[in-house]
């Protein structure tokens, strides 16, 4: 999978040398990912969000106040979506991750998820990575801020997980 003109890395014995995918195609990817999983979450929440919650508050004040007293009396309106969405990005981000080698938005732009030696990606490591994805994102971003002080621009949580992302050479 992950191909590279020398033998190995002297710094880690059993790895290929490759670079990690630039950081802003894995954004584009990311935000591209996203979108069929709001729209789902949306669909799905939109049972638990009926529209005689939001008749039930009363407040004198504009429409923002209204969603405002919403949430604080019932915050199950925003967490439970926020969890569906979290539990839809980790089932994509892994089934698409074994079988494609990544998600349809990375596939897009030829970035492929491989282990430092160069393997597929297993289904236990693909769901630890998405895991700490969504982990270590809500640590007010430390996983994907990690790759802008990385010198191989990977996120924390491709470190910890043990996966690289690359960009696939063309053939």
């Amino acid at each position: 999978m992950a191909k590279s003109s020398s033998s190995g890395n002297e710094r880690h014995p059993g790895t290929v040398s490759v670079r990690s995918a630039p950081s802003v195609l894995r954004g584009i990817a990311l935000l591209l990912d996203l979108v069929p999983l709001l729209l789902l979450t949306i669909a799905l929440s939109s049972s638990w969000l009926s529209t005689s919650a939001l008749q039930e508050t009363s407040s004198s004040w504009n429409a923002i106040d209204r969603i405002v007293d919403l949430v604080n009396h019932d915050p199950s309106l925003v967490t439970s979506p926020l969890i569906l969405l979290a539990c839809l990005f980790v089932l994509w981000s892994v089934v698409s991750t074994v079988k494609l080698g990544g998600t349809p938005g990375q596939r897009l732009f030829r970035l492929v998820a491989c282990t430092p030696g160069g393997r597929h990606v297993t289904w236990r490591r693909a769901a630890l990575h998405a895991t700490l994805a969504v982990l270590t994102t809500l640590l007010a971003g430390l996983g994907p801020l990690w790759s802008l002080a990385d010198p191989e621009r990977r996120t924390l949580y491709d470190r910890l997980a043990g996966v690289l992302i690359i960009h696939e050479p063309q053939e």
